[in-house]
């Protein structure tokens, strides 16, 4: 349980970073999703020779990750561009809104109920959200509305993505996790490279800080992360996991206030728990409505 716990936790940390290597890199949004699942794919490729993975399965499989790639690519793009507009923290937080997006779509779609932790906590969430941003009505920008937009379209894509993803693992044939995330990653890396061309995005790192910031961003981010959290979050129970992967976005708060001197006033980070504290709400109620419902069959 205790290895579980830290491998959830030590994935956290790596990812918590990603947002600050996005921004310190200077690149643009497609370029830091190409070389994000490029670096990432590669380290993941070079793993898995090392412990034979194989990629052996059906076109089925490889469709299904097909729709899998198109998701977690169109994820990072808006979260890349809410990143430029509203900074690593705020942009990693409305990120973490995908929670609701999977929990209203599993109403809608799939007819599953709705917690009172969830009725609850989506207001709360927003109005933390709200005082995060610190504005009046008058005071609220293009760009801070650009930005919160593309955070919470970010979300919407991250939702759909771990909704087809637990469709594929539920799939009578598929692949070993480690081999489903490299061709994830090789797969969102070429639909970066198609987008940039097809944009005319330049692909050239313009520094060698930036390319550091890259490969970081690559490694720990898309690969390292990752795999800590495939290989910790089967291990331990719901109620402990969501929990634990608020690490991530709590992280990348306080990086943005360390290293992009993001304002933390009291009202800032009343804001920022107030809005955390709703997500863990929300895992917290869904998760004990699904377990009712399998205990129930």
């Amino acid at each position: 349980l205790w290895a579980a716990i830290l491998m959830v936790i030590g994935g956290g940390i790596c990812i918590s970073f990603s947002a600050i290597f996005v921004k310190a890199s200077g690149v643009s949004a497609t370029s830091a999703l190409f070389y994000r699942c490029f670096f990432g794919g590669l380290a993941l490729a070079v793993l898995g020779f090392f412990t034979r993975e194989s990629y052996g399965a059906k076109p089925k499989t490889y469709g299904i990750l097909g729709i899998v790639v198109l998701c977690f690519s169109m994820d990072l793009v808006f979260w890349h561009n809410s990143i430029f507009h509203v900074g690593p923290g705020m942009a990693t937080i409305l990120a973490n809104f995908h929670v609701f997006f999977i929990a209203l779509i599993g109403f809608l779609v799939f007819k599953e109920k709705l917690s009172i932790q969830l009725r609850i906590g989506l207001p709360l969430a927003f109005a933390g959200l709200w005082l995060i941003l610190g504005v009046k009505p008058e005071g609220l920008d293009h760009d801070l509305i650009s930005g919160v937009g593309q955070g919470l379209f970010a979300s919407w894509w991250y939702a759909l993505y771990v909704l087809v993803l637990r469709h594929s693992q539920k799939m009578g044939e598929r692949i070993s996790p480690i081999a489903s995330i490299t061709v994830i990653s090789l797969g969102c890396a070429l639909f970066g490279f198609i987008v940039c061309m097809a944009r005319g995005d330049s692909l050239m790192i313009p520094t060698a800080f930036s390319g550091v910031m890259l490969l970081a961003y690559g490694v720990t981010g898309q690969a390292l992360g990752g795999l800590l959290f495939t290989w910790g979050l089967p291990r331990l129970p719901a109620s402990l996991g969501g929990p634990l992967m608020l690490v991530q976005p709590a992280l990348a708060f306080i990086w943005d206030i360390l290293f992009f001197n993001l304002p933390a006033t009291k009202l800032t980070l009343l804001g920022a728990v107030i809005t955390l504290g709703a997500i863990y709400l929300t895992v917290n109620g869904q998760m004990k409505l699904e377990n009712r419902a399998k205990s129930a069959k």
